[in-house]
């Protein structure tokens, strides 16, 4: 996911950004517990699943869906620790209020801006990136 990251960010001519070290190792840290993620989950759907295009479809479909989400997160965890100066007291009915809306205004604004990061590498990845987790899962 850092490769695919660093394409995306070449490709729209952003590749001298200040930030460029912590974003490529947000989407590495993304990409490494997506792929956790996915095949945990795979281990558990595939006791369900008996159709093998099926499971190879919800695999795909996971691993992607873990990758995003888990990279997303981690933007959000990012996003949180500069607004967390402004916020109330820890664990306060006003701070769980900042904490959820600025976790999903961190959510919104990975959508918008930096989903597209994974294309159009992501998809080329995606597919073989699959392959070598059900082959591992055997």
């Amino acid at each position: 996911m850092t490769i695919t990251a660093a394409a995306g960010l070449f490709l729209r001519d952003r590749l001298e950004t200040f930030h460029l070290p912590t974003i490529l190792f947000i989407f590495f840290l993304g990409g490494f517990f997506g792929w956790w993620v996915a095949k945990l989950v795979s281990h558990i759907l595939k006791r369900f699943i008996q159709a093998r295009w099926l499971f190879i479809t919800v695999a795909i479909i996971g691993l992607a869906a873990g990758t995003v989400f888990v990279t997303a997160g981690l933007f959000a965890l990012e996003y949180r620790s500069f607004y967390a100066q402004w916020h109330a007291e820890p664990l306060s009915r006003i701070w769980l209020l900042q904490f959820l809306f600025t976790s999903a205004s961190a959510y919104y604004q990975f959508a918008v801006m930096a989903l597209r990061l994974y294309l159009p590498l992501g998809p080329l990845f995606l597919i073989p990136g699959t392959w070598v987790m059900i082959r591992r899962m055997r």
